[in-house]
């Protein structure tokens, strides 16, 4: 019998880690879930990688950042923006490493540098897929926890310094990541996804995300 060997393509994975993802999240063991966003965005870290270590985008070449921003765009196009989206909405913040972390994490890589459109998939998923307001309701809870560790840093040295915990260090890393991502969701000037963020028409109740992150 002849064999038949079939060779698997970047794109083949991309799009069966996000229908794996899509399938399974809600799964009561999500480790692979997990996992398949792990292994995205290290894919898209490696496209910052100078002399063996990620760098700023500000670091790259020109031809180098245009490598790196196709592979954003080549995620995108396999659903992956959209699917994150989904992840957030229906997995509530809070727990480290858990799979909505992860897909923060990810999504923060899949914006850096406002990817235009990475920004005009999370728009678009807010205007026709968030009725509910889901989505944006998971970065409100983001960004009311951030307030919260705010406080609570401010509280334990209030009288004199103490050094942070492991535990504190843990909820700064979470603020700084919420920070992240709201700051690279408005970069570049994204006037419709701002305003989308400031005032959501089509959802049962709007948040006024701008505001809050600056309050």
């Amino acid at each position: 019998l002849q064999s038949f060997r079939r060779t698997i393509t970047w794109d083949d994975l991309g799009s069966r880690f996000g229908e794996y993802v899509r399938n399974h999240e809600f799964d009561a063991d999500q480790s692979t879930c997990i996992l398949i966003c792990d292994v995205l965005r290290s894919h898209l870290r490696k496209g910052r990688l100078l002399d063996g270590e990620v760098v700023d985008i500000a670091e790259l070449s020109e031809d180098v950042l245009e490598q790196y921003v196709t592979r954003q765009n080549n995620l995108d196009s396999k659903g992956i923006t959209e699917l994150v989206c989904e992840c957030l909405s229906v997995h509530h913040p809070g727990s480290e490493g858990d799979l909505a972390d992860t897909a923060v994490e990810l999504m923060i890589e899949m914006l850096i540098g406002g990817n235009k459109a990475v920004q005009k998939a999370v728009c678009l998923y807010i205007n026709k897929n968030d009725a509910k307001g889901r989505f944006i309701g998971h970065l409100d809870k983001r960004l009311k926890i951030a307030e919260t560790h705010i406080r609570e840093r401010k509280e334990e040295t209030k009288i004199h310094y103490v050094k942070v915990s492991d535990e504190m260090s843990v909820k700064m890393e979470d603020m700084m990541e919420t920070f992240e991502l709201m700051q690279l969701l408005c970069e570049g000037h994204a006037h419709d996804l701002q305003e989308m963020l400031r005032h959501q028409p089509n959802c049962q109740r709007s948040v006024n995300l701008i505001q809050d992150g600056i309050d």
